[in-house]
C-alpha cells in the first residue's frame, strides 16, 4: 500500500494472523473425549463397559451415525486404497481440484505479467495494484474460520458451490475492471476470499 513500510506492513499481517488463530481455536469443532477410570478386571471382560464409561450420549449417537456412513456411497474410509483410488467420489475431487488450484495458482504467479501486457495502467498503478493484492491475499486468512464453519454447519457440497460462486465473482470483475484501478482491487479481495475459501476445502477433504 502506497505510503505504508514493510514494518508497518508485516506487522499488520502478523496481527491479522493472530486473529485468525484465535477464531480458528473459538470455531474449532473436536473436543477430546474425557479420560475416566478403566474399571479393574479382565480386559475382555470389561471391554463393553469401558466404552460405555466412555461415551456420552452425543458419542452413541454419534457412533450411530459412524454406523450409517459405511452405508454411504460418498464415505471412502472404510474402502481399500485401490478402492478409494478408482471410486468416482476421489475422482470429482482430482477433477474439481485441478481446476480450481491450478487457475488460483496460476493467476496469482503470473498476474503482475498481465498486468504489464495489456498495458492497461501506468508502471506506478501496476505497483500499486500489486501490493493491494499481496497484501488483501495475505489478509483474507481471517476468513479461512469462515470456510471451517461451513464446513461444519452445511457440509462439503454446499461450501464447494460457495468456493466456485466466488471465484466466478472474481472472474466476472475482471471481464469488467478495465481501466478502473477499484474494479481491479474489488476483484484482488474477493479472489483472496477465493483462496481463503478453496484451501480450507482443500485440506478438509484429506481427512
Amino acid at each position: 500500500i502506497e505510503g505504508m513500510s514493510f514494518r508497518t506492513l508485516f506487522a499488520g499481517l502478523g496481527a491479522l494472523v493472530a486473529v485468525s488463530a484465535i477464531l480458528s481455536s473459538l470455531c474449532w469443532p473436536d473436543k477430546p473425549y474425557p479420560v475416566l477410570p478403566v474399571p479393574k478386571g479382565d480386559v475382555d471382560t470389561n471391554k463393553t463397559d469401558e466404552t460405555q464409561v466412555l461415551m456420552g450420549d452425543k458419542d452413541k449417537e454419534k457412533q450411530v451415525d459412524d454406523e450409517k456412513e459405511e452405508d454411504d456411497p460418498n464415505d471412502l474410509k472404510h474402502l481399500s486404497f485401490w478402492g478409494q483410488f478408482t471410486s468416482g467420489v476421489y475422482l470429482r475431487l482430482v477433477i474439481f481440484f485441478i481446476v480450481t488450484s491450478w487457475w488460483a495458482n496460476f493467476y496469482i504467479a503470473t498476474v503482475t505479467t498481465e498486468l504489464g501486457d495489456q498495458q492497461l495502467f501506468s508502471a506506478e498503478e501496476q505497483h500499486n495494484l500489486t501490493r493491494w493484492l499481496s497484501f488483501l491475499d495475505a489478509g483474507a486468512i481471517v476468513f479461512a474460520p469462515l470456510s471451517g464453519y461451513m464446513l461444519d454447519s452445511v457440509g462439503f457440497a454446499a461450501t464447494a458451490t460457495t468456493t466456485l460462486l466466488v471465484g466466478a465473482l472474481q472472474q466476472a470483475l475482471l471481464l469488467m475492471a478495465g481501466t478502473s484501478s477499484t474494479v481491479m482491487i474489488v476483484s484482488f479481495a474477493v479472489y483472496a476470499l477465493f483462496r481463503s475459501f478453496l484451501f480450507p476445502y482443500f485440506f478438509a477433504t484429506l481427512s
